[in-house]
């Protein structure tokens, strides 16, 4: 899902686009966008994240997860490779 549509860039130029500009504008859209996420190194629109591993030192209660902003986490467990135990996400801080 793109940040911006070409209906956004319609509105702000105050035209209307015929079939072929809107495959235009969508092209170079998805083109930039993909070029800003590579250049600040992270996603601009939603993604999912299925297993994100992270090393917890003893005790540790906050998880700073690799992809931002983090809208929603669905399951946390922590022990060695086919050993986890689900844990409880109010227990920690997730950022």
């Amino acid at each position: 899902m793109s940040v911006i549509t070409y209906t956004d860039l319609q509105r702000f130029m105050n035209r209307e686009f015929d079939s072929g500009q809107r495959t235009a504008a969508t092209t170079i859209i998805s083109s930039l966008e993909r070029e800003l996420s590579a250049y600040i190194n992270r996603p601009i629109s939603a993604v999912q994240v299925v297993d994100e591993p992270h090393r917890l030192s003893v005790n540790q209660r906050q998880i700073f997860l690799r992809k931002a902003p983090v809208i929603e986490v669905t399951a946390f467990s922590v022990g060695l490779d086919g050993e986890e135990v689900a844990q409880d996400i109010d227990d920690f801080y997730v950022y």
